[in-house]
């Protein structure tokens, strides 16, 4: 047997199926299960082999592959024809299915003209029917019409008589006053479309007299369930009663709240003047009072009146009429004292509000359970004829929205005033802000009453005060402020000795008595104990960026331009940029009691100030400009009676322009320190509490900030001044400590020994220069102190060069001068100012012209000193010993 017939018996017994292409195809498995013949006969495999020549036998492979590319072949051959005849089957069951579905159309367009037809015939028959039933009802209603007119025309005949026998029994039976009282209300309706004149004058007395009678029975009824408190049977009666034109039963039931609440007369029947902590207790108690009653009265009206929210309303009426309104106005005009009059004004406002929120909670929950409570409704949804929209009450403020809440006034921020602050400022004013709109925004009633309005009421109670509040509240406001102020730059009889001045007004000579006092008694009146030592923040000062390279503002060696000054400094916050700050002091705050130092005078005055304008918000009329006003007068106080007098007496000890010892700067620097922290709180109180108020006014906030800068300017220019001069002083002292201690050997030794140190004028000039800066950083700040001290050192830089251009320096006294510029420029790099430091960095390298061998000059000034003038490095060189000598190569050297 041939070994290919061999194989063919083993691999003809495995057969390719479609089974085995119906999951995802993995040809790992498929080769497996292809090749499992050959290895499923493995020992007939290799007993072929072995009897073959002993080498790999690709054909059983190569025999299995074919066979299973026969059977695939054959499998797709199948699998298409399947697929042909699936499309021939599908394309005939489309047709089919099309034919079927036209059909089922054809039919539904006619079912749907024989149903519209039908829906007509239904409609025509169901507007028949309804017509017909309206004119059934209408008939019915006229009939039953016409049978009660008929017996109401018989009993009003009857009324007519004046016989009382001829009444109908009801109205003499005790037992069916309620129906009575039905019976009669409808005779009283007819009665009032009667116009027969005097010949039913009689019908018409004898009704209502009938009417009163039965309407007094269910009143007293009504009080002897009232005294019960049985809710259910007054809720019986109440529904009648309340049908009775003249509502006797809410009245009765208004009067007896209304007497449970004290009078204004009696709360305040004893007291002759009412100030404001007599008013707080009592008002606080008497709005108690009426909350406490009120609740109590509408818990029984929810229960028991059909109209709850008329019911209401009478009470609340007559409670801010008859109570509130004469309580505040009774409290309010006992005082005779502006202050207390504001006061209490006040505090009357702020419990009214109170009140009035309170009332307004109230009466919306009085609804909200009225209509929750078990009662039938009507087909529109409401309960005994009230609209079924549940209330809200409001709480808007001008020009802002609320959040449904009631917000308490923010408080005062700048501080607090002595004893008499008032802790419980708060509530709602009527601006923006502190205010409130309380609106009980009932659905109106079933005869299109008003509802009650909590905020016209309020505000109208107190219209009567807005007239003449402004000018109680200035005369209070300056009445305070003035006072405060007073305090502070009250000279005792001690100072008034020291002093001893003839004018406080005017420079004071050199040398005057008490000046020590004077700078005392100003610096205490600033409170520059405190703030002084207060580590740095951002100045008052608003100083423009000093840039080196800008030589306009280059400095006179004389003196400081005015204008130049003004230029730099304004009151105006801003960053600081200087790092040369004293962190060793801290922060010096006294108690007001420890005669006058640490008095905090500008933080009283605004608290007073902010306490003026909350009420300002709250009563005032016109909130923009009585706030604008305000701010003005406190200003213009602080500005005029506290600061500038205290600057005038500052100016009194400025030192002379040619001082003979040692002038004290810094006094006025610690002077200025005080005063821009002062003009910064005010600043700041403008910009949270001033400023928000003006918004509604945009002239009266434009007018506000130009007449702040007006004021602030003139201060700003009397600063100026003023440390001009002591810049002044500082320099000419400095100057004359070179003119006494510089000796004209000190820059020509004779011995090396005397080379290796600065000189004794260098030492007393760095050190006073030292104290100078730092006096500037113990009070200047920010950019006002970058200003201040660019200024200072571009002027001893100008003193500097100009002193040493006095001397003939020789070659060994050029490296005394090194070191005197090396100590300067030391001492002037702690004021930390760039421009400084390069004029300095020049100057140094400029003294080492004076060392250099005249050759080696030009080469130093391409390289080191190209952006200097070569007339001021020519001006420079004549101090050397031998310009006359190499005058001529000098001027070669820099091409002079």
């Amino acid at each position: 047997t041939s070994p290919s017939t061999q194989y063919a018996s083993v691999l003809s017994t495995y057969d390719l199926s479609l089974d085995d292409f119906q999951h995802a195809f993995d040809p790992k498995i498929f080769i497996q299960k292809l090749t499992s013949p050959l290895f499923g006969f493995d020992e007939e495999v290799k007993q072929i082999e072995r009897n073959a020549d002993k080498k790999f036998d690709p054909r059983p492979y190569q025999l299995l592959f074919e066979n299973a590319i026969d059977q695939l072949y054959a499998l797709r051959k199948k699998v298409d024809d399947d697929i042909r005849v699936l499309i021939a089957d599908t394309k005939l069951a489309e047709s089919v299915h099309k034919n079927q579905l036209k059909e089922l159309n054809n039919k539904f367009h006619v079912i749907r003209k024989k149903f519209q037809h039908l829906d007509q015939r239904i409609s025509k028959v169901s507007h028949t029917a309804v017509r017909t039933g309206q004119q059934l009802e209408a008939v019915e209603h006229n009939r039953n019409k016409t049978i009660a007119g008929k017996k109401m025309i018989r009993q009003f005949l009857d009324f007519n008589t004046g016989d009382k026998s001829k009444f109908d029994g009801i109205f003499r039976d005790p037992t069916q006053l309620k129906a009575a009282a039905r019976q009669i209300q409808q005779l009283q309706l007819y009665a009032g479309q009667f116009r027969g004149g005097d010949k039913t004058k009689t019908a018409k007395e004898n009704i209502q007299k009938t009417a009163e009678e039965i309407e007094n029975q269910l009143l007293d009824r009504f009080k002897a369930e009232m005294m019960q408190n049985n809710h259910s049977r007054m809720k019986e009666l109440a529904q009648t009663l309340c049908e009775f034109q003249s509502q006797k039963v809410v009245t009765m039931y208004v009067n007896r709240v209304i007497s449970k609440i004290p009078e204004a007369e009696m709360e305040l029947k004893s007291l002759s003047i009412v100030n404001h902590p007599v008013f707080k207790d009592k008002a606080k108690m008497f709005f108690d009072r009426i909350i406490s009653e009120c609740k109590l009265a509408f818990n029984v009206i929810a229960r028991v009146f059909p109209n709850p929210s008329e019911v209401c309303k009478e009470i609340l009426s007559n409670i801010f009429d008859n109570r509130i309104e004469k309580f505040v106005h009774g409290a309010v005009q006992r005082n005779s004292d502006v202050g207390d009059f504001l006061l209490v004004l006040e505090e009357a406002h702020l419990q009214t509000d109170r009140a009035a929120v309170q009332l307004a909670a109230l009466q919306q929950d009085l609804l909200t359970r009225t209509l929750e409570n078990d009662g039938d409704f009507d087909q529109t949804g409401s309960l005994f004829g009230i609209s079924g929209r549940i209330p809200t009450v409001s709480f808007l403020g001008r020009g802002a929205s609320s959040k449904g809440a009631y917000s308490g006034f923010r408080g005062l921020l700048i501080g607090t005033n002595e004893g008499d602050t008032n802790k419980d400022l708060v509530g709602g004013g009527r601006g923006a802000g502190p205010n409130y709109d309380v609106q009980g925004s009932l659905a109106p009633n079933a005869d299109g009453k008003e509802d009650f309005k909590f905020k016209e009421r309020v505000e109208t109670m107190f219209d009567g005060y807005r007239d003449g509040y402004l000018q109680k509240e200035l005369e209070l406001l300056k009445r305070d402020c003035e006072r405060i102020i007073q305090k502070a730059i009250l000279l005792d009889e001690k100072q008034r000795d020291e002093l001893n001045d003839k004018s406080l007004f005017g420079r004071r000579k050199k040398g005057a008595k008490g000046s020590r006092a004077l700078k005392q008694w100003v610096l205490s009146a600033l409170d520059a104990t405190a703030v002084a030592g207060s580590p740095p923040s951002p100045s008052m000062l608003g100083i423009r960026h000093i840039d080196p390279r800008d030589n306009s503002v280059a400095a006179s060696s004389s003196h400081l331009s005015s204008a130049g000054m003004k230029k730099q400094f304004s009151f105006a916050s801003a960053s600081s940029t200087n790092v040369m700050a004293n962190s060793r002091n801290t922060p010096f705050y006294t108690d007001e009691n420890d005669g006058g130092q640490g008095f905090r005078v500008t933080e009283r005055v605004l608290t007073t100030l902010t306490r003026a304008l909350s009420r300002a918000e709250r009563i005032g009329r016109g909130i923009p400009k009585s706030c604008a006003r305000l701010a003005k007068a406190a200003w213009d106080l602080l500005l005029s009676k506290y600061i500038s007098t205290a600057l005038d007496l500052a100016e009194q000890v400025l030192p002379d322009d040619d001082p003979k010892e040692d002038p004290d700067t810094r006094f006025f620097l610690r002077t200025v320190g005080a005063i821009n922290f002062i003009v910064r709180q005010m600043t700041d109180h403008y910009s949270k509490f001033v400023v928000p108020r003006l918004e509604a006014d945009p002239n009266e906030k434009s007018r506000g900030a130009n007449a702040n800068r007006a004021g602030l300017r003139g201060i700003e220019n009397r600063l100026v001044l003023g440390l001009g001069l002591c810049q002044n002083a500082a320099l000419k002292y400095a100057e004359k400590m070179f003119n006494k201690l510089q000796r004209p050997g000190d820059f020509k030794p004779k011995d090396e020994m005397d080379c290796f140190d600065s000189t004794e004028a260098c030492h007393q000039v760095s050190a006073f220069m030292a104290i100078q800066g730092e006096a500037a950083v113990e009070s200047l700040q920010g950019r006002n102190l970058d200003a201040y001290l660019a200024e200072l050192g571009r002027r001893f830089h100008s003193l500097v060069v100009t002193h040493l251009r006095k001397y003939q320096v020789s070659a060994l006294g050029a490296m005394v001068v090194s070191l005197d510029v090396k100590r300067f420029q030391d001492i002037m790099q702690e004021f930390h100012i760039e421009e400084v430091n390069q004029m300095f960095t020049i100057l140094r390298d400029m003294s080492s012209l004076l060392l250099l061998p005249v050759e080696q000059l030009g080469m130093v000034v391409q390289q080191r000193l190209a952006s200097v003038p070569k007339e001021d490095i020519h001006e420079f060189l004549k101090c050397r010993v031998d310009y006359g000598k190499k005058r001529i190569e000098i001027l070669s050297l820099l091409n002079l």
